[in-house]
């Protein structure tokens, strides 16, 4: 029999009420016929709050505690965290335009790969020499046709690189790092600011 997490959120610091709310969802989500395990909050029959642990930077490392506290058929562990900075509407116009940023950076590497990979191809020469290891691969290795058509490029088959050139390695690896650039530019955005509000989850491993 295995488990599932399961938790709720409270957005104010009162653990009395929170405890309550609590309980009274575990109940609502309890039918009155209930039998076996459904992996969810209704599985428990209480809770136990932690009001001396210092909040939580979020909820994640919140959640990630009363995991790593709570055992299976116990009751629920609750403890407080700060609660996220709501998003203005400049910040969610940041993330929407970083969002673009990315996924056109993207576009681009997959079109300069698309490329690279046609001309290796197509090129003439007997054989393709790996950039990487060093290797000289015959041409019939370097490249198939699918069933409707359409050339692909194969990797190297000593070290798996690209057989790209040099130059267009260079290249590929320029754009490579600008995606994950945008991509951790994007990943700071998305990432919620802690307030100074204070929040409980409550939850842990629910039988199911």
């Amino acid at each position: 029999m295995g488990a599932t997490d399961a938790f709720r959120s409270f957005e104010f610091e009162d653990p009395k009420r929170a405890a309550s709310e609590f309980n009274a969802a575990c109940r609502r989500a309890r039918p009155e016929d209930h039998e076996g395990y459904s992996g969810t909050i209704a599985e428990f029959e209480g809770c136990q709050l932690d009001t001396w642990t210092s909040p939580f930077e979020n909820s994640d490392a919140a959640a990630e505690h009363i995991l790593d506290k709570h055992e299976k058929y116990d009751d629920a562990i609750g403890v407080r965290f700060y609660l996220p900075v709501k998003l203005t509407d400049a910040k969610k116009k940041r993330i929407e335009k970083l969002f673009r940023k990315v996924e056109t950076i993207r576009s681009k590497l997959r079109e300069a790969r698309t490329k690279a990979r046609v001309a290796v191809v197509n090129a003439k020469s007997a054989t393709i020499g790996c950039k990487k290891c060093g290797s000289k691969v015959a041409r019939k290795y370097v490249g198939m046709t699918t069933n409707d058509g359409a050339k692909i490029t194969l990797p190297c088959p000593v070290c798996a690189a690209d057989l790209f050139s040099l130059t267009v390695a260079t290249r590929v690896a320029a754009m490579l790092a600008k995606v994950h650039a945008a991509e951790k530019e994007l990943r700071d955005a998305k990432t919620p600011k802690s307030s100074q509000k204070v929040g409980w989850l409550i939850g842990g491993w629910a039988a199911e």
